[in-house]
């Protein structure tokens, strides 16, 4: 099953969950999620931690950038490869022989 709706969430979890309901956080919301960054790999950086907690209670400014930050990417990265297969395709259609006569 994708989603245990019965398994219990982990506190951690929970203490985002209630963060981002209340649109506030705390020092002793630091102190339960600072042990949390070193499990996925992240050095303790307090800095860090109150950079992602002050997006994390903005959950729709965030998302509204990141938004639009994805739409940028998707509106270059295309006009770029565009570019590169119109050549592709006109250079195949010049090669004699390798298509049927326009």
């Amino acid at each position: 099953m994708l989603f245990d709706l019965e398994a219990e969430i982990r506190p951690e979890s929970k203490r985002l969950l209630e963060i981002s309901e209340r649109r506030g956080w705390d020092k002793n919301d630091l102190a339960v999620l600072s042990p949390v960054m070193q499990l996925f790999g992240h050095k303790s950086d307090e800095q860090s931690l109150i950079k992602f907690l002050n997006w994390w209670v903005r959950p729709e400014e965030f998302g509204n950038l990141l938004l639009s930050a994805l739409q940028a990417y998707y509106q270059a990265f295309f006009e770029q490869e565009e570019k590169r297969v119109g050549r592709c395709w006109n250079l195949a259609w010049s090669m004699p022989g390798s298509w049927p006569a326009r």
